[in-house]
């Protein structure tokens, strides 16, 4: 019996030492197949992702855009708009420590930290305020933190179907089970990508071998049900080829799941956060939101234009959540009237 046992810890020993090799590798070959498309900027001993785009003309006047991305989502969301925008105004896509192409912060994943790294990324890139901040989803509690410490550097907000703190704070059951257990998956993909578990998935879906993939997660704990995946994942598709293929890589990389885990845990902490700011006075607002079933949602996000007297609320009709996505040229066109207001 005492063999059997031996020999079964060996084993399993042995196919963790394959897992751990196998990721190492993967993740070096990765690393040179998808080179950061911005530049690596220090912003205190680690490094953030910050894409630049800018017009022709070099002598562009502020205010400078600055795109804040979804949670777990990335710089590259904003493809379809950045690049837009940037023939009119200096702009900024970067990726929040942890994700993307960024290293992970020594710091706890709080709202504040968040926010002080943003600023730190702006100060060491020296682009000239005041910041025009574009915040979609978990990234409008950011932009509205940005505002609200720096309101002397921000020219407006802009957020597209912002997170709603309102839905954090007086946390119901379900609510509360959805951020722990969120979390824990979260951590559980850390270890597994370590393993190189979560790179054979993600390898098998990029093979084709989708419904595999989908089982080898469900089985590792880590599968996202096919609602789930219609809704979040699906709009991806409306990037090109070479765009979808570096968020295959950073789904694989332990400190994604790290810095994820981290920051759900403290959503409830961050809504308590923004929702403490009352008001923004004149600064220029327009809230975007997506069709939703609930009509307590839109209610909220009209509620959302209402903290400013120059508030603006926008139905972005026959959009999903991923309104960057599906609804480019309406992001573009609010932040162009946003540029063009005195």
């Amino acid at each position: 019996m005492l063999e059997i046992v031996t020999a079964g810890a060996a084993g399993v020993s042995a196919l963790a030492g394959v897992g751990l090799v196998y990721q190492r590798l993967g993740e070096r070959m990765d690393s040179r197949r998808f080179p950061p498309p911005g530049q690596m900027v220090d912003v205190g001993g680690w490094r953030l992702h910050a894409l630049v785009k800018s017009p022709a003309d070099a002598a562009a006047t502020p205010p400078t855009v600055v795109f804040d991305s979804a949670l777990a989502s990335s710089s590259i969301s904003w493809a379809l708009v950045q690049p837009e925008v940037a023939k009119h105004a200096h702009t900024l896509s970067y990726d929040r420590a942890g994700s993307g192409w960024s290293d992970p912060s020594p710091s706890p994943r709080t709202l504040e930290n968040t926010v002080d790294e943003l600023h730190r990324l702006l100060q060491a890139l020296r682009l000239p305020a005041p910041y025009l901040l574009v915040g979609h989803s978990y990234g409008a509690f950011n932009a509205r933190a940005f505002a609200h410490r720096h309101g002397s550097q921000t020219a407006g907000l802009i957020l597209l179907d912002a997170a709603d703190e309102q839905q954090w704070i007086d946390l119901k059951a379900p609510d509360r089970r959805k951020i722990t257990h969120g979390a824990r998956l979260a951590r559980r993909a850390r270890w597994l990508a370590h393993l190189g578990l979560t790179r054979l998935v993600v390898q098998l879906a990029r093979a084709g071998n989708r419904g595999k993939a989908r089982s080898i997660g469900s089985w590792l704990g880590i599968g996202i049900p096919r609602q789930a995946q219609e809704r979040l994942l699906a709009p991806l598709q409306q990037l090109p080829q070479d765009l979808r293929q570096p968020i295959g890589w950073f789904w694989t990389r332990p400190h994604f799941y790290a810095s994820l885990a981290d920051t759900i845990a403290r959503v409830p902490e961050a809504a308590r956060s923004v929702a403490a700011i009352e008001h923004f006075g004149d600064l220029p607002l327009s809230v975007l939101a997506a069709d939703n079933e609930d009509p307590l949602w839109m209610t909220r996000q009209q509620a959302l234009a209402r903290l400013s007297r120059r508030g603006r609320f926008i139905h972005a009709s026959q959009s999903s959540h991923w309104i960057p996505l599906d609804r480019p040229r309406l992001v573009i066109d609010t932040i162009l009237r946003h540029l063009a207001a005195p």
